[in-house]
């Protein structure tokens, strides 16, 4: 799943050269899917709004600067809500990484949070997958990317978003 770390890593990069204020948080989850299993993708951009709050929050030792520490606590929070299930099995989830744009960003609306998680698990004749996120307030934009180890093993799956995530059936009329 390496070059999955390498994709994601350019996505990162790419969506903190490019933040620009939004008034409302914007909440991103990027599920690839490849026949080793799947890698999660969280980007929190905080509004100008919330922005504030969620600098307070991420700085819990009040030390103005937000650690390494930090950015994996709250992305433990996120990824302890979301749920993938395959064939409806629940996976999962270990965390990779995580991150934070300092504080000022955060504060301004400019900044972001970003965490990536993997689950490992044989995709080769999957029938269903899921990604729910839960009740979160703005809700997540799911997003599904394919790896092309996976797109040449499966066919193109029916997609649904649901309130809280997305299903994926393969194999479907």
């Amino acid at each position: 799943m390496r070059g999955f770390e390498g994709f994601l890593g350019a996505m990162f990069l790419a969506a903190a050269a490019h933040a620009h204020p939004h008034a409302e948080t914007d909440r991103q989850a990027a599920l690839t899917l490849s026949s080793e299993g799947a890698v999660i993708t969280l980007i929190v951009v905080p509004g100008t709004r919330d922005g504030p709050g969620v600098a307070q929050d991420l700085d819990a030792d009040r030390d103005g600067a937000v650690s390494d520490a930090e950015a994996v606590g709250l992305a433990q929070l996120w990824f302890a809500e979301a749920v993938l299930t395959v064939d409806g099995r629940r996976t999962h989830l270990e965390l990779l990484s995580a991150r934070a744009d300092d504080l000022d960003r955060l504060a301004s609306g400019t900044g972001a949070v970003f965490a990536t998680a993997s689950a490992e698990v044989a995709m080769g004749a999957v029938g269903t997958v899921s990604l729910t996120m839960g009740r979160a307030e703005p809700a997540w934009f799911v997003q599904v990317y394919y790896a092309e180890n996976f797109t040449e093993a499966v066919a193109p799956p029916v997609f649904e978003r649901t309130p809280d995530g997305v299903v994926l059936t393969f194999g479907g009329d």
